[in-house]
């Protein structure tokens, strides 16, 4: 099938397991001798025993590769009516791993864009057969203005999504979950207009997670700093959601100002790493 993919699907291509999450084994592949390697180790990641020990798939998807800005559509759908609550900016990584980094909500495009977006999700969750549930859909929108579905799910956005859509709109999709598993009707009326957005502490290589430096203080308009992989726990690199080893969320009126509050936080914190040849990687934001 390896040799087959260039004659039926243009460079470059994404190589993905089956079966997993987290980004675990997605490779963008332009280099055709590549593809070997990289089919190899997907079907790797998708014969790995999930957390729940259940063994994955170990088959592999190759994909048509979209270039473009990735969005995220974050919406409620009850009684197979779907209110979409907010457009999500994504931030990834460049390369051949295109791991998530960050996310900034609400996102507003142009009229005539958002109105295409918004209506791609919801053909979407229709045809998914989605009908009482909280939802996340993604979509790249492609430089000349097309909108590609790439992935939806039946549940809230991670990355802390649901956190910054509470804080943004003073909407819970997490009671929204809670009112839809009861029959009961679900308010999604936002409560105040504002931003929020999410920055990821990343390891800069495979190692052992020696040290985090620099890390804000919660407060104000800083929501929430949490660190969530402990010193001396094995980390790996920016190939997947696996080198995440914290978070920040940033709060406020204005879209551009919470934004650039939140890089630069992130641009100060260093992430110190033991490689496992015995030397220290320093770094923050891939």
């Amino acid at each position: 099938m390896l040799g087959l993919v260039p004659d039926r699907l243009a460079l470059p291509v994404v190589v993905k397991p089956a079966a997993n999450a987290g980004s675990n084994g997605v490779s963008v592949v332009s280099d055709p001798l590549r593809l070997p390697e990289v089919y190899a180790a997907a079907r790797r990641q998708g014969g790995e025993t999930a957390p729940l020990g259940i063994a994955l798939d170990d088959r592999v998807l190759v994909q048509e590769y979209v270039a473009g800005q990735e969005y995220s559509i974050e919406s409620v759908t009850q009684d197979g009516h779907s209110r979409h609550l907010a457009i999500t900016r994504k931030i990834t990584t460049p390369g051949a791993h295109r791991v998530e980094i960050g996310h900034s909500l609400p996102t507003h495009l142009a009229p005539e864009l958002e109105d295409r977006v918004l209506a791609e999700a919801t053909r979407t969750l229709a045809a998914l057969g989605i009908t009482d549930s909280v939802s996340h859909t993604e979509v790249i929108v492609t430089p000349d203005g097309d909108c590609k579905v790439i992935e939806a799910a039946a549940r809230i956005g991670t990355g802390r999504i649901g956190v910054l859509v509470e804080l943004a709109l003073g909407v819970s999709m997490p009671r929204a979950s809670v009112d839809l598993a009861l029959g009961r009707p679900v308010d999604v009326e936002p409560r105040h207009s504002g931003h929020a957005v999410s920055r990821l502490v990343v390891s800069p290589a495979p190692g052992v997670l020696k040290e985090l430096r620099n890390l804000p203080e919660p407060g104000g308009e800083v929501h929430l700093v949490q660190v969530t992989r402990s010193l001396g726990s094995a980390v790996t690199g920016p190939q997947s959601n696996k080198g995440r080893v914290g978070h920040l969320v940033v709060h406020g009126r204005d879209d551009a100002a919470v934004n650039a509050q939140a890089d630069a936080l992130l641009a100060r914190v260093a992430v110190v790493v033991d490689q496992d040849s015995g030397t220290e990687a320093t770094g923050g934001r891939p």
